[in-house]
């Protein structure tokens, strides 16, 4: 393995935001639920959700539901950014930077469910890691279709 200053500086960015995650689930239920209720508020606004003319029972179903979605979103998407940091940490380093990114973000993912079996309020899931996994390989799976549109972009040019 051969780290580089672009691959350091990408572990750190890596750390920095494997903290944040751990800040994240760190939280107690109750303030973990503020939070993401507040951001159900602003997805609410943003796609100008009203369940005006719905029983109390189906708007507290539709809001439960909005809930799951952007709690789980909020899962991927933090898998998302640090699977392209671990990319990035093992680009031109070690011989499947795709692999060791992917591993790396699913340990971590287990490790963070792991580490919500103990905090008050929270519990650790299965579906929660593979969530988060699907977030990494889905960054993943991005990055490697840029870079093939790029080589081609690159190909076709050299054969002009």
């Amino acid at each position: 393995m051969k780290f580089k200053r672009n691959n350091i500086i990408f572990l750190v960015l890596a750390v920095l935001w494997m903290i944040l995650i751990f800040h994240f689930s760190a939280q107690r239920d109750v303030v973990s639920q503020q939070e993401s209720h507040n951001v159900d508020k602003l997805y609410f606004g943003l796609f100008g959700l009203d369940f005006e003319g719905l029983s109390e029972e189906e708007q507290i179903l539709a809001a439960e539901k909005v809930d799951l979605i952007v709690r789980k979103s909020a899962h991927a998407f933090e898998y998302f950014v640090l699977g392209t940091l671990f990319y990035f940490t093992f680009k031109g380093a070690v011989k499947h930077p795709y692999l060791c990114a992917l591993g790396a973000s699913a340990l971590y993912a287990c490790s963070d469910e792991i580490h919500q079996l103990f905090v008050q309020g929270r519990s650790g899931e299965v579906r929660d890691a593979l969530i988060d996994t699907g977030g990494a390989l889905l960054a993943l799976l991005l990055i490697r279709l840029i870079q093939r549109i790029r080589n081609r972009k690159r190909r076709e040019a050299e054969t002009i």
